[in-house]
């Protein structure tokens, strides 16, 4: 075990059994990663055994249900354990958890209307029915995306129906222990909310009615699986509206639950706020957490205290332990950004340790997108289980001349290394990194600055041969005789055919982040999209007066739709709000002057905004004829990333992971 994580590692008893470290998987779903089969597939056994065999004490997994699939999802179907002939898949996965000394608990959502085996039969529970009257469907969903699907459900689950539920799910939980299952994962937060629960009668109205249901459903399942059983339930930091769920609250509810449930998650208040981003801070409930923890921390049968929220970084995992906030720290995006992310915190490689982006592209990459799984940083997740199949081992050791030292050069350069060739990598400026330089100072951007700082660390520690302050030429790449030259030379900014646009006043959002001192103060951005926005938020935090315009309808329609968009928008209406800046849709450039831009509105009225300087941020475009004049280098030639086609982080690193497994 590593000394330096010598808390985080330190094992925790519950009950009767031994939890081999502080660090749990988290309860998601990989959504593409099978077909319709209603069994967990090898491709799903081996992805959540891997978190086990990789550091996991506890590996939540997710999926198991009672019922069929529903016709037309595209997601993971449910794993349907009422059919006898799929629940040995569902031992291998438990089994297998064990192998490697860890724990798995199956998540119940208790999702009243669907209950399987109960007098309300599935799809017979009339519709518009939820925990109260008058209760938004989708409400702590947060993300507009969802905001199509909500409803006011009118009428609340009737008395008898909270019953049943209780009563099936000890059935369910009986099955699962038979079937290998350690503990179950169970919780409806709308019970426990005064937003939400506005029942009057046992299950409503005081704290002690509200948490009546979650408290007889733990009960029910301890009778009779046991106190051994694990049961894991979960609660929300304080709620920001008045009259919502307080500290008070969740301390309380902890102890009610002492000698019910076993471990209490702390998470958010709302859906998309808890796939944090990189516009929250970088542990956002730990705060509360800890205040939680404090509040039971002299009670001799407290429950174990689990945060949930963006954790990454096994130096402020450690503190988090340390000190006391937590017992348990629950991780998703940590395990899918580096599946080897436990292996690397025992043997004290964090410097090792592939940074998460916090894009949230894992739930998928954007709306129109394959429908597949995604992870900006790691390629080869979706592919694990196949991965080997795919790439033959190298033949013998080849010689690789790199050109451009931005993301994608260095991804295959040590993509390169790790197959054991030998890879030399020219950077025509001072310094690796390309455009992810722009990340520097910029206050959402940090995860992208770390990531920057990973690759150029990995890069050296790979042996790497770098050459900065060198743009070879053909002659110069042929004398090395490499067997293969890669030009991955980037792209550069696109500028839109505006009258104006060549005026001195002009410049483009990648220069205006390396040159703030240049800028005047009043700037008009040109390109609302997602970069346009962020430049727009960057220079208003800086102290520009800045004003947005976008020609379309939508700012930023290109971004992650899922658990990030609402984020996004709370983010920059934070920046209209805090520091001025100004956003203007449907609005069409027609010109720039030295004395501002003008553009004309939906209703064709012109209008000039005055601008010192004028950032355009019309997208990019591939540095395609300077990576095909490298042609004529190598045995081999090709191209990637952006001079190829103009992409994401995302697209460049699994396009590297293929051009990798040819070598």
């Amino acid at each position: 075990m590593s000394k330096k994580y010598q808390h985080l590692l330190s094992p925790l008893r519950i009950g009767s059994k031994v939890v081999k470290n502080r660090m749990t998987a988290a309860n998601y779903k990989k959504h593409f990663i099978q077909g319709g089969e209603e069994y967990p597939t090898e491709n799903v056994i081996t992805h959540f055994v891997n978190k086990a065999k990789n550091g996991a004490a506890i590996v939540c997994f997710p999926g198991i249900e009672f019922a069929s699939r529903v016709p037309g999802d595209h997601y993971m179907p449910p794993y349907n354990v009422s059919n006898n002939f799929n629940q040995h898949y569902v031992c291998q996965v438990a089994d297998g958890i064990h192998l490697f000394n860890g724990l798995c608990l199956a998540p119940l959502m208790l999702n009243l209307p669907m209950t399987v085996g109960s007098s309300f039969e599935p799809g017979k529970m009339p519709e518009f029915y939820d925990v109260s009257d008058g209760v938004l469907s989708m409400y702590i969903m947060g993300d507009p995306f969802c905001e199509m699907f909500g409803q006011h459900y009118s009428k609340p689950y009737p008395v008898e129906a909270l019953k049943d539920a209780a009563r099936v799910t000890v059935e369910q939980s009986l099955l699962l222990k038979s079937l290998g299952i350690d503990g179950i994962i169970i919780g409806n937060t709308r019970f426990l909310s005064p937003l939400t629960n506005k029942r009057r009668d046992e299950y409503g109205g005081s704290l002690e009615n509200r948490m009546r249901f979650i408290m007889d459903v733990c009960r029910a399942v301890k009778e009779a699986c046991g106190q051994d059983f694990i049961i894991s339930t979960n609660i929300t930091v304080p709620e920001p509206q008045e009259g919502g769920w307080t500290l008070e609250d969740a301390i309380e509810a902890c102890k009610m639950l002492e000698g019910l449930a076993d471990i209490v998650g702390i998470y958010g208040d709302e859906i998309d706020p808890r796939h944090v981003t990189q516009f929250e801070p970088k542990m956002p409930y730990a705060e509360a957490c800890a205040a939680i923890r404090a509040g039971i921390a002299d009670r001799p049968n407290r429950v174990i205290i689990e945060t949930m929220g963006g954790y990454t970084d096994p130096d402020d995992m450690e503190e988090i332990i340390a000190n006391g906030t937590a017992d348990l720290i629950s991780m998703a995006r940590a395990f899918i950004a580096d599946p080897q992310f436990g292996t690397k915190v025992y043997e004290g490689r964090a410097e090792d340790i592939t940074p998460c982006l916090r894009c949230n592209k894992c739930h998928r990459s954007g709306g129109s997108d394959p429908w597949i799984d995604s992870c900006s940083v790691n390629p080869t997740w979706g592919y694990e289980h196949k991965i080997k199949r795919l790439f033959d081992d190298p033949t013998g050791v080849k010689r690789v001349g790199i050109v451009g030292g931005g993301p994608a050069g260095m991804r295959l350069a040590i993509m390169l290394r790790e197959r054991g060739h030998q890879v030399d990598l020219y950077e025509k400026t001072d310094a690796l990194g390309g455009l992810l330089k722009c990340a520097k100072g910029v206050s959402f951007k940090w995860p992208l600055d770390s990531y920057k700082d990973y690759l150029i660390r990995q890069t050296y520690k790979h042996g790497v041969n770098v050459h900065l302050n060198c743009a070879p030429t053909v002659e110069q790449l042929n004398r090395e005789e490499f067997d293969y030259v890669v030009a991955a030379v980037g792209s550069e900014p696109a500028m839109s055919p505006i009258p104006g646009i060549d005026a001195p006043n002009v410049i483009s959002a990648v220069d205006a982040y390396a040159n703030l001192d240049k800028l005047g103060h009043n700037v008009v951005v040109v390109g609302g999209g997602e970069i346009g926005v962020e430049t727009g938020m960057h220079l208003s935090e800086q102290g520009f007066a800045v004003t947005v315009l976008e020609m379309t309808g939508t700012l930023a329609a290109d971004c992650t739709p899922t658990h990030y968009r609402s984020l996004f928008i709370r983010a920059w209406e934070k920046d209209e709000a805090e520091h001025g800046l100004k956003m203007l849709t449907n609005a069409r450039v027609t010109a720039i002057s030295s004395e501002g831009v003008t553009y004309v509105d939906a209703e064709g009225a012109e209008t000039t905004v005055p601008a010192d300087t004028v950032v355009i941020s019309a997208g990019m475009k591939p540095k395609m004829d300077e990576a095909l004049s490298y042609a004529a280098a190598g045995d081999s030639f090709y191209l990637l990333g952006d001079c190829k086609k103009v992409a994401n982080l995302l697209t460049l690193n699994k396009a590297a992971l293929g051009l990798a497994g040819l070598i």
